[in-house]
């Protein structure tokens, strides 16, 4: 299931089972990336595996490392994952609790799809994985392939294939003692967008100071990061934000 989804031969395959919990999570990663440094056994035995990456908040410039993540998750629990800034998806095994809990960012953006089969749940970032470890999800769902010909997409939680659901955002999914217990949403987009609106000179002057204050913290990283010189507004704006020596970025067009 996991090899399917190795591209490279750089690529980093952390497996982590737990027999006690009868469960599974794997991770593949490029060496040196923000998932493979912080997915991997905590001191205390939980099981990390995490996909994406995570950024500092406006307070801080310091870059997150798996540490941080440990002392969030025991101090606050899975409950700490609502304060994560970033694009992700990860599933966490705690034996001491006998969870496993299967999380992603508030939009979705980093996917996870999966497959209910009786008491098991299969997931994978990529649907692929699911397909080659269960052959008889290789079928189209005909409302997905309705929704791609018509939209260039498909709504979710419908995906492609038959079987394979998309997995919502802001979902954290947990299972105890080996049964699912909940499918509890830390996060609506209602939440944000009930907020009392701005008037234009505020929108505008928050915005810059927001922008300043946040994107240079996207800048840093162990990794050297590109820039698309698309000539866009969006390239315009990154670069109007960072002052010099904020960051070392290589363009490319």
């Amino acid at each position: 299931m996991i090899q399917c989804m190795r591209h490279s031969d750089e690529a980093v395959i952390n497996v982590l089972p737990s027999q006690e919990m009868n469960a599974c999570i794997a991770s593949c990663c490029l060496a040196g990336s923000f998932s493979s440094r912080v997915s991997g056994v905590s001191s205390d035995g939980r099981m990390l595996a995490f996909s994406g990456e995570l950024f500092p908040g406006e307070d801080s410039q310091t870059e997150i490392t798996q540490a941080d993540i440990w002392s969030s998750l025991r101090d606050r629990g899975v409950s700490s994952i609502e304060a994560f800034n970033g694009l992700f998806s990860g599933a966490l095994i705690d034996p001491g609790r006998k969870q496993v809990t299967l999380f992603n960012d508030r939009y979705g953006s980093e996917r996870l799809y999966v497959h209910e089969k009786g008491s098991i749940l299969y997931f994978a970032s990529q649907a692929k994985a699911l397909l080659a470890a269960l052959p008889e999800l290789r079928a189209w769902d005909d409302d997905g392939v309705a929704q791609y010909l018509a939209f260039g997409n498909t709504f979710d939680p419908v995906t492609l294939f038959s079987g394979v659901s998309m997995f919502p955002g802001g979902s954290l999914w947990t299972y105890q003692d080996g049964r699912l217990v909940s499918k509890d949403s830390y996060f609506e987009s209602a939440q944000w967008e009930a907020q009392t609106p701005l008037s234009t000179s505020a929108f505008e002057e928050q915005y810059v100071e927001t922008a300043r204050s946040i994107i240079p913290n996207y800048c840093r990283a162990n990794e050297k990061i590109g820039l698309s010189l698309t000539g866009g507004l969006d390239t315009r704006m990154i670069l109007a934000t960072l002052a010099k020596g904020d960051a070392s970025l290589v363009g490319y067009t």
